[in-house]
Parts: structure tokens; C-alpha cells; sequence
């Protein structure tokens, strides 16, 4: 299994729509591109951010998806990191 997780900073003021278009718009839309499992994070504070962290059933599909574009003038920044789970025993998802 692999995870993408995905982080945007947010404009300043715009937490709540961020959640909303993450929740309504790049949960489903990761699901509707072959993710097995979608979830949507937030956190306030100085630097308010978003998370998408997505469960893929292969490395390609995590590094080639890519997230749904935002409305303007709502993230001000994202990355995108993708990685491997680890299995019970201390090996990976490969080995």
C-alpha cells in the first residue's frame, strides 16, 4: 500500500473554504482516480494548512496523480510526498 499526502498552505482567512473544497472537491476526486481510501486534515493557527492523504494500491498511480487545482486565491502553496507503507515485522510494503 502507498499513501500520498498531500499539503497546502492556505491564504490567510481562507481555512474554512479550504476544508470545504478539500472535503467536497479533491477527497472524491482522488477516489474517483483509483485511491482505495481518501481523508482530509486541517490545522489552524499562524499557518493555516490542508491535508489529502490518499491510499493507492501501487507507486505509480500515488506519483502520477495529480490533486484537483483549487480555486484561485485559496492555497498559497502545495507539495505532494508519496510513501510506502510499512508492515507489521519492520518490513515494507515491497519486501
Amino acid at each position: 500500500m502507498w499513501a500520498r499526502m498531500w499539503e497546502a498552505r492556505v491564504e490567510p482567512g481562507r481555512l474554512e473554504d479550504a476544508a470545504t473544497w478539500v472535503r467536497d472537491r479533491a477527497v472524491p476526486a482522488a477516489l474517483a482516480a483509483g485511491a482505495t481510501a481518501a481523508e482530509g486534515f486541517r490545522a489552524g493557527g499562524a499557518s493555516e494548512r490542508v491535508v489529502l492523504i490518499s491510499r493507492w494500491p501501487n507507486p505509480a498511480a500515488a506519483q502520477s496523480y495529480a490533486e484537483a487545482a483549487p480555486p484561485d486565491g485559496l492555497l498559497a502553496r502545495t507539495h505532494a510526498w508519496v510513501f510506502e507503507a510499512i508492515r507489521p515485522g519492520g518490513s515494507s510494503a515491497c519486501g
